[in-house]
């Protein structure tokens, strides 16, 4: 047979202390819808957010198969044919920052570094496809001998963006550049080195995208 549930407010006498206890249970009702409200509107902010990102996600995953042309070379049959003489066209712009052991980059489409009216949605408004890989180079070595006697270096690496310009649709090469960015700071008398460390490298600030922009502009507002 089920029992009742007792009314725990009737269990107590005291006049006072019912007051302090009833109070008690406002309080920890209260919290709880507090607690619940947050969350639920936790939940709906993440799912309106998740919304918005969508059509983002879902121009990136359409324009992803024109990064085989970063990779291979390969042109992509279904996009725009770049045609200079139409006038201003539009560009997906693709960014690595890292080579595999093959020398191989892993490429990242950054269009909305760029100017907005040169972004697509599709493969098929794609006339041209940028493929932009940073890297450092050292442009010099300065060596200093550590209060241990020990010898080290310090590397100073100049970042550059090497760039290739292809057609969209027949993968055949439209320009080509290498672009520096500013060199870092020069070698001082005196270095500090990290504990244990006999080499470590300063490097200048990246290619910016406005750079880049500017080398883009002459083939695409051509």
């Amino acid at each position: 047979m089920l029992k009742s549930l007792k009314n725990p407010l009737d269990q107590v006498s005291d006049p006072v202390e019912r007051s302090r206890l009833r109070l008690r249970v406002l309080l920890a009702g209260g919290i709880f819808a507090m607690v619940g409200l947050c969350s639920l509107v936790i939940l709906v902010g993440t799912a309106l957010q998740s919304a918005q990102r969508q059509p983002e996600r879902d121009r990136l995953q359409a324009l992803a198969p024109l990064r085989q042309l970063c990779t291979d070379g390969a042109g992509l049959a279904t996009a725009a044919a770049y045609a200079p003489e139409a006038g201003p066209g539009r560009v997906v712009v693709f960014v690595s920052t890292t080579l595999d052991l093959d020398g191989r980059g892993t490429y990242y489409n950054r269009s909305e570094d760029y100017p907005a009216d040169w972004q697509a949605a599709a493969p098929e408004e794609v006339g041209l496809v940028a493929c932009v890989q940073m890297r450092s180079v050292v442009v010099e070595q300065c060596d200093y001998t550590l209060t241990s006697g020990v010898q080290a270096t310090l590397q100073r690496a100049q970042s550059v963006a090497d760039v290739t310009l292809y057609a969209a649709r027949t993968g055949a090469v439209v320009g080509q550049d290498q672009l520096s960015g500013v060199e870092p700071r020069a070698c001082q008398d005196q270095e500090q080195f990290t504990e244990g460390v006999n080499v470590q490298t300063i490097t200048g600030d990246p290619v910016p995208p406005e750079r880049l922009a500017d080398w883009l502009r002459a083939f695409i507002d051509s």
